[in-house]
């Protein structure tokens, strides 16, 4: 008998564009990047590709490319280990609390399990989409509410 096993979400520092999807995974991972890490990459998993012919971002199944490096091999890397996890982790941080108490009810949902957008409450989805970037970040939070409440009801 095989052992079916669902296929989890992973997502590389080259492809993360602070989409929905990948800041609800960072904040399932929050532990790894508060240690300076990026999550391990797990042996199979779905993430996003971008496709040249068609000009837009995919998903794709893809199988771990991670391979132990031969002992002794020197590998020089141009920045710190921690440098990028600690970057990504500061502006999602950033944009947290800037929604105030809608990003904490976002965190609280995730790690409550609620890991897919149609699952969160309308609350914790406007601070979602808002430190996503799908609708202009540059205003203040409130003022995004605000400014989508009028878009509502034109």
């Amino acid at each position: 008998m095989t052992e079916s096993h669902e296929v989890v979400e992973y997502f590389s520092y080259a492809v993360y564009r602070f989409t929905a999807e990948q800041i609800i995974w960072l904040i399932e991972n929050m532990p790894s990047f508060d240690k300076g890490e990026w999550p391990v990459e797990p042996n199979e998993y779905i993430t996003d590709k971008y496709n040249k012919e068609t000009k837009k971002w995919e998903k794709v199944r893809k199988l771990s490319s991670f391979t132990d490096e031969p002992i002794g091999a020197l590998r020089v890397r141009p920045e710190a280990y921690f440098v990028k996890p600690t970057v990504i982790l500061a502006e999602v941080n950033w944009r947290l609390e800037r929604t105030k108490r809608a990003g904490e009810v976002l965190v609280h949902e995730i790690n409550s399990g609620l890991n897919k957008y149609e699952f969160l409450s309308d609350y914790a989805k406007d601070a979602l989409d808002y430190i996503s970037g799908l609708r202009r970040r540059k205003l203040s939070f409130a003022d995004w509410g605000a400014d989508k409440k009028r878009r509502k009801n034109q």
